[in-house]
C-alpha cells in the first residue's frame, strides 16, 4: 500500500490491531492503517511514526461518536463509552512512502533546532 502526502487525513488503530472488545473487524471503523504498537493511544498530537518508508504525524484522538455508532448499526449510548480512547488516532501523512504488511512502527526521533550561536565568531 502506498501512502502519499496527498492523502492528509489518516486513522489509526494500534495496540495490536483492532481494540479487543469492541467486537469488530478490519475496516469497520474505517480506519486506513492498523498497527500493532501498543501505547499508540497515549502518544501526543505531534509525535511522528515512521511506517515503512512513509511518515505519519498524530493529530489528535480519533473518539468515538453518535455518527460512527449509527454507522455500525450500534446504540450510541453503549458504544460510545464502551470505545472511548480504544478508537485509534488521526494523523496527516508528511512524508509519502510505501507501507508493507509486516513493517515495523517507530517513532521518529525528534530533531534538535541548531543553535545558531555555534557558527558565530
Amino acid at each position: 500500500m502506498g501512502i502519499s502526502a496527498t492523502e492528509r487525513d489518516g486513522k489509526f488503530c494500534g495496540g495490536g490491531g483492532l481494540p479487543s472488545g469492541l467486537g469488530l473487524e478490519p475496516g469497520d471503523l474505517r480506519e486506513q492503517v492498523t498497527v500493532a504498537f501498543d501505547g499508540l493511544q497515549d502518544l501526543a498530537s505531534g509525535t511522528q511514526l515512521k511506517l515503512g518508508n512513509a511518515a505519519l504525524e498524530i493529530t489528535g484522538d480519533c473518539a468515538p461518536c453518535r455518527s460512527m455508532a449509527g454507522y455500525l448499526g450500534e446504540d450510541p449510548k453503549e458504544f460510545v463509552p464502551r470505545a472511548m480512547r480504544k478508537r485509534g488516532m488521526l494523523g496527516v501523512v508528511v512524508a509519502s512512502g510505501r507501507v508493507q504488511d509486516g513493517d515495523e512502527v517507530a517513532i521518529m526521533p525528534i530533531s534538535e533546532p541548531s543553535d545558531a550561536s555555534d557558527t558565530l565568531d
